[in-house]
């Protein structure tokens, strides 16, 4: 599943042994905040490290980013603290990380300190890095750092990222400086271009950073490569593809390529003559204590007594909690804290799972992020049927999800040319076919051909030279057709002979008319909640002359039951799962063609639980459920929820009070809670087992237990005692 089956949780550990974990997402983002990371910290001691002044590698197929600055993280005892790491691409042939998914591991990020000394001019370089011929009149040529010195080698940086690191770095280091320079110089003029001075900057050191990049990886990118980028943006901007614009808008693009270029050439010529920063740079990606520890069995207490399921931030909360109790095995003093965290920790899960709505923009998002989650470290002690279960939940949520977005996707909306190639990258994403290979929910999109129209006025000096779809997207493919056989009604200095000669040597149709295209069906997929129902119209995306639905037929009775009306189709759900439906349609000519409708079923409601009312039970019997009650649970979904129940006991025999919780999980694995109280209590007296008989004594020998004998007595709670009076009758003889 590529990263969507990495672990979430990337260790670090520091000279003292002491470890902290990171969530590393991407998001969806190529330049300015690039990763997104939340630093845990499962102790007691507050912990303070140092992000950034680093080079991510690539991985799954997705982009490498350097981050130039550096970012202090403090980390309170048992807490997390989040940070927004900015810096640039540097893979531009690449799809950005996708905002939820998971970067690579943290210990594969090399930090300047870390990584291998620039190269100096006069030293050979061997392997990995490869000898490459110069390109002669190139102004962004590859030089030695801070001369202008051709380097005639090329590396795979995201192979070997020890050696690329520091060449990276200061690439985006030395255009930063060299920028501002020109700047200064009144060489770069952000206001005559329309742009604000920051945005400018972000967007030259970036394409800048791409150039450097390209050519150590022994590639290309040049003032073409750029010019066809600036126009693809010109398409999102006007939602038409670039053979419908306008000669003008032609003319105004040329002309802000060759100005942007211009600057891209300068900053790149001027920041090769920028020396590596001399003073030290060290401590990035190194933790270690910031202060004494906190006592554990308190703090612990406190973090879980104020975190519930329901909260939005309850995940992060709970995680470095879960985390530290996790990590203390079966120690006897952490044993209830665990079973506690546990709970919290599945109701959390299953809590991000049901609050997703696949009708929301940042359903996918969410349910990455879920997912990520459910294969954390962390999740690690669920039971592995239970984790299954709620990532076919979150499957068939990015599913509808996407599902929604395609069929709301339409031609006449503003930015359609652009929501459709974002969507088409979303097809090529390695998660796409991890989650969606049964269903292929963006399998029929619209044509984008369709769009072809203004939706505003063209705004060149808005056009973003950085983003998420740059050199990324899908190209436009315009449909083929038949060439037109095209002539002027005159031909200049011949006004009559042209259109007789046209019409003289134009080719005839054939007599007999052609067969129309035969039917062609496209298959369908979507998703519904269990117990719901549906009408689906399968022929909206198929073609054919005059054609209608004939046969259907289905691949599991579980499905609940369809019917048809016409040409549409009603479906009624029944159980979760995915079932499939087979229908044929036919054209005029009888011809048929066949297809598939995915149908996924989901379980998105928990069942409902009733708890047996609270209950007194005497000292001494069990709580046996035939005497306390036991919970009742219903679901939407067959089969009925398994009933469970766990206890937790407080206080003395004769005072207990027993926590019952039952649980009802349903085949899903949606859970819901209720406790019941069940009190313990000493409601019977005590009974005596042995009575000494009446009997006489001489005075004075009455306190003497073993002449007149010992009384014994029980209790079904507790250890009883006896106490004795007297009644004295003197008898003179």
């Amino acid at each position: 599943m590529h990263a969507l089956s990495a672990v979430v949780f990337l260790l670090l550990c520091t000279s003292a042994g002491a470890q902290l974990y990171y969530d590393a997402r991407g998001t969806g983002r190529t330049t300015g905040a690039v990763a997104n990371v939340r630093v845990y910290n499962p102790m007691p001691t507050p912990m303070r490290v140092v992000l950034g002044d680093c080079f991510i590698p690539s991985a799954s197929g997705y982009q490498g980013y350097v981050i130039p600055r550096t970012y202090p993280v403090e980390v309170a005892p048992f807490g997390s603290a989040a940070v927004m790491l900015e810096g640039y691409c540097v893979n531009m042939g690449q799809p950005p990380v996708p905002e939820g998914i998971l970067l690579p591991d943290v210990l594969q990020w090399v930090s300047w300190e870390a990584g291998a000394p620039l190269p100096e001019v006069g030293k050979p370089l061997g392997p990995p890095f490869v000898r490459v011929a110069a390109v002669p009149d190139d102004p962004l040529a590859l030089t030695y750092p801070g001369t202008q010195t051709p380097m005639p080698y090329a590396l795979d940086f995201n192979r070997y990222p020890y050696y690329g690191a520091r060449l990276l770095l200061h690439a985006a280091y030395a255009a930063g400086v060299a920028f501002d320079q020109l700047v200064r110089e009144s060489k770069i003029n952000a206001a005559g271009m329309g742009r604000s001075l920051q945005s400018l900057r972000q967007d030259l050191i970036q394409q800048s950073v791409w150039a450097q990049a390209a050519r150590l990886e022994g590639k290309t990118y040049g003032k073409g490569d750029f010019h066809a980028q600036l126009f693809e943006k010109a398409e999102h901007q006007l939602n038409q593809p670039a053979s419908a614009f306008a000669p003008n808008i032609w003319q105004a693009l040329d002309r802000q390529s060759q100005e942007v270029w211009a600057n891209i050439s300068l900053v790149g010529a001027a920041a090769k003559l920028v020396p590596p920063p001399t003073d030290p740079r060290s401590g990035a990606l190194r933790a270690e204590p910031s202060g004494p520890p906190v006592e554990v069995g308190a703090v612990l207490l406190d973090h879980l007594r104020g975190i519930a399921p329901t909260q939005p931030d309850a995940i992060e909360r709970l995680t470095p909690v879960h985390i530290f109790l996790h990590q203390q095995g079966d120690a006897l003093e952490y044993r209830a804290l665990l079973l506690a965290s546990f709970e919290k920790w599945r109701a959390t899960l299953q809590h991000l799972a049901d609050r997703i709505n696949p009708q929301s923009p940042m359903a996918v998002r969410d349910a990455l992020t879920a997912i990520g989650w459910v294969q954390s470290l962390p999740s690690q002690s669920m039971p592995a049927d239970e984790r299954q279960r709620l990532l076919t939940t979150l499957h068939g949520k990015i599913n509808a999800a996407l599902q929604h977005a395609a069929a709301t996707l339409r031609p006449q909306q503003p930015n359609f040319l652009a929501q459709w190639r974002a969507l088409r990258a979303i097809a090529n994403q390695p998660w796409y076919d991890a989650c969606c290979q049964h269903s292929r929910p963006l399998l029929k999109l619209p044509n984008p051909m369709d769009a072809v129209r203004s939706a505003a006025p063209f705004q060149p000096e808005a056009l973003a030279l950085t983003g998420g779809q740059w050199k990324h997207t899908t190209p436009l493919t315009t449909p083929t057709l038949e060439p037109r056989k095209s002539f002027p009604w005159w031909i200049p200095g011949i006004p009559i002979a042209g259109s007789a000669a046209y019409f003289a040597t134009r080719k005839r149709k054939p007599s007999t008319p052609a067969l129309p295209p035969p039917p062609v069906a496209a298959n369908d997929a979507v998703s519904l909640n269990c117990g719901g129902q549906t009408t689906i119209y399968p022929l909206d995306n198929d073609s054919g002359a005059r054609i209608v639905l004939s046969d259907i037929s289905a691949s599991a009775p579980g499905l609940g039951g369809f019917s048809t009306m016409g040409n549409a189709l009603n479906v009624l759900a029944a159980g979760a799962g995915v079932f499939s439906l087979f229908y044929t349609i036919r054209d005029s000519l009888g011809r048929p063609a066949s297809a598939t409708i995915v149908i996924t079923v989901l379980d998105a409601e928990p069942p409902t639980i009733t708890c047996p009312p609270a209950n007194t039970v005497s000292c001494g019997t069990a709580p046996d459920t035939a005497l306390t009650g036991t919970a009742s649970a219903t679901d939407d979904c067959p089969p009925l929820p398994t009933v469970t129940f766990s206890d937790q006991t407080f206080g003395p025999p004769c005072m207990r009070l027993i926590l019952r919780t039952w649980r009802a999980t349903d085949a899903a694995g949606q859970t819901a809670a209720c406790t019941q109280n069940i009190q313990i209590r000493d409601t019977e007296p005590p009974y005596f087992t042995v009575v000494p008989p009446n009997l006489s004594v001489p005075l004075g020998q009455q306190d003497d237990l073993d002449l007149t004998g010992r009384a014994r007595a029980a209790d079904g709670c507790k250890p009883v005692s006896c106490s004795r009076t007297f009644t004295v009758k003197v008898e003179e003889k």
